[in-house]
């Protein structure tokens, strides 16, 4: 207990103080001074009261926000490391798929490259066999020249024949001749016609030949036009791939890269979330340590310790233990 015991100077009649003569006049200002200084340490506690709950207060709701932010913090920790795994995978398959959409292209390209031999093979199938058809027509002139040869060899031997007759003994060695002759001739003419017959059928063959390998030529044009654009298409997609791949693991990079910034910024707001607890707690005990004092409300509103009657004033301020 602190006291300090005070007389005014007058009372309320203006009439001097009791033992005045006790009183040492220049200990008179000694009562109001420390009156006003005691007013001072009310006024300055009791602010620092207020201001110590409130500031305990605000770390109390500093460190559930900070609680809060932790979670939240863990928990984007987490989503972010799931996330850097799934487009990790997704990265992986793009490369995958870059692969073999690179080997595709690679099979295009060689099926492109047989598309075009095999359609100048059939086009020079084509030009031999219209060399064939060409051949066999002057084959089939040469057989006709043949079958007129042989038609008028036949004339010749049947009027030799006819002349031997009207030489009568003396041609008849000659008759058989001319019978021989046209024999032959006979023969030579029905060879032509036969060997004519076969090079028409020949002719007729390779004509259809020649139809059906220009008709596999256009389809292998039309093959080798598709597979053009086939490969255009498979570069492209090959393009869009290795990009693909090129920007996912970019992500992954920045992916990781920010979940490390995650896992540091959990990191951090666990120590933040720590130290405001600390706080907390410090504020804690402060706002504890200064409700241990207590003001008595025995003071005029003004705040001032004044006395306007000859009765005791006792103010004191007192420690709580």
């Amino acid at each position: 207990m602190m006291a300090c015991r005070v007389w005014p100077k007058k009372s309320l009649t203006g009439d001097p103080a009791p033992n005045d003569s006790d009183y040492p006049k220049r200990y008179e200002e000694i009562p109001f001074s420390f009156n006003t200084l005691l007013s001072s340490m009310r006024v300055a506690i009791e602010t620092i009261q207020d201001t110590t709950e409130g500031l305990d207060r605000r770390a109390e709701e500093v460190n559930s926000a900070a609680e809060d932010l932790s979670r939240r913090t863990e928990t984007q920790a987490a989503t972010l490391e799931q996330t850097a795994a799934a487009v990790e995978e997704i990265n992986a398959s793009v490369k995958a798929s870059a692969e073999a959409t690179m080997q595709t292209n690679q099979v295009v390209s060689q099926t492109r490259n047989n598309a075009k031999e095999g359609n100048e093979v059939v086009r020079e199938s084509i030009d031999k066999m219209q060399e064939i058809a060409e051949s066999s027509n002057r084959i089939s002139k040469i057989i006709s020249v043949i079958d007129d040869i042989a038609f008028q060899t036949n004339l010749l031997a049947l009027n030799a024949g006819v002349e031997a007759a009207r030489a009568g003994e003396a041609g008849r060695g000659f008759a058989v001749v001319a019978s021989e002759v046209r024999g032959l001739a006979q023969r030579a003419s029905d060879s032509a016609k036969e060997i004519n017959a076969l090079i028409q059928n020949s002719t007729q063959v390779v004509e259809s030949g020649v139809d059906l390998v220009d008709q596999a030529g256009k389809a292998l044009g039309a093959i080798v036009g598709d597979v053009e654009k086939a490969s255009s298409l498979s570069a492209q997609i090959t393009n869009s791939a290795q990009e693909q791949s090129t920007g996912l693991a970019e992500i992954t990079t920045g992916v990781s890269h920010l979940d490390s910034v995650t896992q540091q910024n959990a990191a951090m707001v666990e120590e933040t979330a720590a130290a405001i607890a600390a706080m907390q707690q410090d504020t804690t005990v402060m706002a504890r340590l200064v409700r241990e004092f207590v003001l008595h409300k025995e003071t005029p509103a003004t705040g001032a310790f004044a006395c306007n009657d000859w009765q005791d004033v006792e103010i004191s301020l007192r420690i709580v233990g």
